[in-house]
């Protein structure tokens, strides 16, 4: 298994096929403390209200995925 990047995509490649993993599921799961409440880990926004979120930048940084959003975060 391994993750790769291609123009801001990135895609999920475990050597039989490549699938692109949606940046709305990559951002319902950003795990930035302002983004959780810090006694259940339950998001403090709505899924539901991403609408057209694109991935901005995205790099590989020492085995950690690092995405920006179009959102800002």
């Amino acid at each position: 298994m391994k993750i790769e990047l291609n123009n801001n995509k990135v895609i999920f490649n475990n050597n039989k096929n490549k699938t692109e993993i949606h940046p709305i599921w990559l951002r319902e799961r950003v795990r930035n403390e302002e983004f959780l409440d810090k006694n259940n880990d339950q998001r403090l926004f709505d899924p539901s209200s991403l609408n057209n979120i694109n991935i901005k930048n995205a790099k590989i940084n020492n085995d950690t995925l690092e995405l920006t959003f179009n959102d800002g975060v």
